[in-house]
């Protein structure tokens, strides 16, 4: 028979291990927090929205490469940016932008005569013609104007060169095509990094930020007092990674190392460490497979939550190993004996994660799928590989005096008085912040480099909607002449929308036929100008040629070098839209106040959007561990007696209630992870609960084995408690305190029940 169990154990190891293996091309490891997130509940127009510019500034990253000597910051900067070319890690390196500016330029100057810059329709509209003229004359006769016969016949006036200065807050060149600044003593050049590959990959991440760490290494030693800013996603999700794959080690491996050392210090033998151990195998790889069979990405903060998984699975052995030990029974007999409490305790486990599966998050669904099927396969090796591994075990290294602990009034009279306080500071906490670490000088260098570019773009923007492009444009042209009086308040720091470039077709055409009114007069003009007479009849021939020509959307993006603008307009067939993005966002209330009040125009706020949907989920969420308490009680109550079902709900509904206590005392508000983290602690605590109601008496093999279990588990959550990223560090919080007062309680409620059988 034991061949038989190996045998069916040899079998599930080697299913998982082919699933996994099959699985592994078609499953990535993510480290995205927002992928724990459920699917934004825009309509279509307004998630492709979200997606195009989350797309955009995932994708861009952005190296300053600074030295105190100006010619030496460009030449490293160029060095810096043709060492990460080579790589070939990246899609696209951009250091100098010479042709970019002028391809635009190109595209737009068709349209000079119906573009017109606010002070140039402000001039016609009121028939200052003098002051164009003045504009006019001092570029005619500036040192570095390369004004030629033909300049003069198409743009007289120079009128283009002037809608051009609008281009400079989108810094197309600056400085011969290097984006360059000064900052504290030092000249920076700012590089972009392009990337269409997902930036949360950890493998991606290896291979992009290899490729900075190498080129670095190799700017320091050519340019000595050569330094880097970084700024861009991709830096703070390899923070998250890096944080991620340090807690994993530390808490599993941490764990672990304890666990082992507690089997063999108690246990004097190795083989319930072996059972222990394969016990575990079983569990994560079974864990494993189930989640590469039901999910697409596997992500890291599942890991992470999971190696919590070896305090709790290792319980089921320390039950089996305590009652087993020195007994010359076969180890059929002892699974026999402790199944009823083993059973109940991982059907109640099981269930309680399960439960998490009705939580519509898909992150927290992945959770739920690991964990559970981590605790199944953990508990069905035990069952497998307990008579293979351990058929006769020495007697543990522990007293076989049990002390009946008593309590008086006033314990209960304090625990409850304590329960109560910290339940009345309860409240609700639904921050983002919840779900990312802090990384200080990640976030340190891309604030210093933003300041020096003033180009914080900010992760809200304005979405403006109209059933044709027309009306677009001109509701946006609305929201941006309001959203400049916030800029004078310091509300925000800048503003910009297509509309900018591409005026609506009616101030196109007003503007047209502002400068045919002021072409009438072109004789006088010309002569004002010191313009030779021939030229009257070529400039006005080249004006009659534009024809009210105007600049649509469509037009303006058609042209390839205008593709860095497409992500500000988009279209479904049935609505046109475009995005006016924000930066240095000061006062959020006044911008939403303000869409509110313009139709056609939606305030999109990803990070309260986010932290809308973790408030409904945390609400799902303290429903559904109510539900858990009915279904687990309805349990108990039809497979035991009722007196003795309710002492066993006694220990995991206190230490449930203790444990949000806790939480109250600490300050903490009540998210969505603390409401999941108590679903394990009523687990956890029915677990120790049930093994002391279940016995026929007070055994030291059951105190033994309670508190081996606390110990890890208490271990595994405590270091999870000491985490960087706060809702993992509230999860451990909550389990440390509940999992601590379900130990101290199970076996009072056990002596109570003695008491009121004599």
């Amino acid at each position: 028979m034991n061949k038989r169990f190996l045998l069916i154990w040899l079998v599930l190891i080697a299913v998982s291990t082919l699933v996994i293996v099959h699985q592994s091309d078609g499953i990535s490891v993510n480290s995205d927090i927002r992928a724990m997130l459920p699917d934004s509940m825009a309509d279509p127009l307004g998630l492709v929205a979200r997606q195009q510019l989350e797309t955009k500034l995932e994708g861009l990253n952005f190296i300053a490469v600074g030295h105190e000597n100006k010619a030496t910051a460009i030449q490293a900067a160029k060095a810096f940016s043709s060492k990460v070319e080579q790589t070939e890690a990246f899609d696209k390196v951009i250091f100098q932008r010479l042709d970019q500016g002028a391809k635009i330029s190109k595209s737009l100057y068709p349209y000079r005569f119906s573009r017109l810059s606010p002070q140039q329709k402000q001039a016609l509209s009121g028939g200052d013609y003098a002051a164009l003229i003045a504009k006019a004359q001092s570029q005619l006769w500036s040192p570095a104007s390369l004004v030629t016969s033909s300049t003069i016949i198409e743009d007289p006036f120079f009128l283009f060169l002037e809608q051009l200065d609008g281009f400079a807050s989108l810094s197309f060149s600056n400085d011969n095509g290097y984006l360059l600044t000064q900052s504290a003593g030092e000249y920076w050049v700012l590089i972009e990094l392009l990337v269409s590959k997902n930036v949360f990959s950890p493998s991606q991440q290896d291979k992009l930020i290899s490729a900075i760490d190498n080129s670095s290494k190799s700017l320091e030693r050519e340019f000595e007092g050569a330094s880097l800013l970084k700024a861009g996603l991709l830096f703070h999700a390899n923070a998250a990674t890096q944080q991620a794959r340090f807690e994993m080690s530390a808490i599993g491996g941490s764990s672990m190392l304890v666990i082992c050392l507690i089997i063999l210090m108690f246990f004097r033998s190795i083989k319930p460490l072996a059972l222990a151990c394969l016990s575990l195998l079983g569990g994560l790889l079974l864990a494993l497979a189930m989640v590469s069979l039901f999910f697409e990405q596997l992500h890291l903060l599942t890991l992470v939550f999971g190696a919590s998984l070896i305090g709790i699975a290792i319980d089921y052995s320390f039950h089996f190993s305590a009652e087993h030990a020195g007994k010359q029974v076969s180890a059929l007999t002892t699974l026999t004996r402790i199944s009823p409490a083993l059973g109940l305790s991982a059907c109640s486990s099981v269930l309680a994660y399960l439960s998490m599966l009705f939580v519509n998050m898909q992150g927290i669904q992945q959770m739920a799928v690991f964990c559970a099927a981590g605790l199944f396969g953990a508990a069905l090796s035990l069952y497998l590989l307990a008579p293979v591994i351990c058929a006769q075990m020495p007697k543990a290294r522990w007293s076989r005096n049990v002390t009946q602990l008593s309590v008086k009034a006033w314990f209960w009279v304090a625990l409850a008085a304590l329960i109560a306080s910290g339940l009345l500071q309860l409240r609700a906490e639904n921050d983002l912040r919840q779900l990312r670490g802090s990384f200080p000088e990640v976030e340190r260098q891309q604030k210093q480099l933003m300041e020096m570019y003033q180009n914080g773009q900010a992760n809200q923007f304005f979405l403006v909607r109209g059933q044709s492009a027309e009306q677009v444009l001109q509701t946006e042209q609305r929201l941006l002449e309001r959203l400049s009086t916030v800029i004078e308040q310091k509300g925000l720091g800048k503003a910009w929308g297509l509309s900018e470039i591409i005026p609506a077709v009616d101030e196109q055409l007003q503007n047209w036929r502002l400068v045919q009114q002021f072409y009438q007069q072109l004789p006088s003009l010309f002569e004002q100008m010191g313009y030779s007479e021939a030229l009257v009849e070529k400039a006005q021939g080249k004006f009659e040629v534009s024809d009210a020509m105007v600049l649509t959307p469509e037009l303006f993006l058609a042209a390839p070098a205008n593709h860095v603008f497409k992500d500000f307009w988009l279209s479904d067939g049935k609505q046109q839209a475009s995005i006016v993005s924000l930066f240095d966002v000061q006062n959020l209330s006044q911008l939403e106040e303000l869409a509110q009040s313009i139709e056609g125009v939606e305030f999109v706020d990803p990070v309260a959007e986010i932290s809308l949907s973790l408030n409904v989920l945390r609400s799902q969420a303290s429903t559904l561990l109510l539900v858990v308490l009915v279904v687990i009680s309805t349990l108990l109550l039809i497979r035991l007696p009722k007196l003795k079902a309710l002492r066993c709900l006694a220990t995991p509904t206190l230490a449930v209630l203790f444990a949000l206590s806790t939480v109250g005392w600490l300050g903490q508000g009540v998210s969505l992870f603390h409401i999941l983290a108590l679903l394990l602690v009523f687990g956890v605590g029915l677990d120790y609960s049930l093994f002391y109601q279940l016995s026929t008496k007070p055994s030291y093999r059951i105190v033994m084995a309670t508190s081996l279990a606390a110990c890890s588990t208490l271990l595994a959550f405590g270091l999870l408690a000491l985490s960087t990223t706060p809702a993992l560090s509230g999860f451990g919080v909550v389990v440390l305190s509940g999992i601590a007062c379900s130990y101290l309680l199970a076996p009072l409620f056990v002596e109570s029940a003695k008491e009121s059988e004599r």
